[in-house]
């Protein structure tokens, strides 16, 4: 018996760096960053996972873009 364990995942994921904590320019520049990977890639999706300190100007530069920009599955996670 062959078991395909193969599983496709539609969501890019990352990790943010915790120096964005500060720089709503650096934050705004590492989500459009991770946008233009992920549509390179093809995926219908991003997710950002940060820490609880760094969410707060993730979703402030997330903001910024409108929403014809951001994937239909752009999340932002703590993590």
């Amino acid at each position: 018996m062959v078991v395909d364990m193969t599983t496709i995942l539609d969501s890019y994921q990352v990790l943010a760096p915790e120096n964005l904590r500060d720089d709503l320019s650096a934050a705004v520049d590492f989500v459009s960053t991770e946008i233009f990977i992920a549509r390179i890639y093809d995926n219908t999706a991003v997710e950002i996972i940060a820490s609880p300190e760094v969410l707060p100007i993730l979703a402030e530069a997330a903001a910024a873009f409108d929403g014809d920009e951001l994937p239909a599955g752009f999340r932002l996670r703590e993590g």
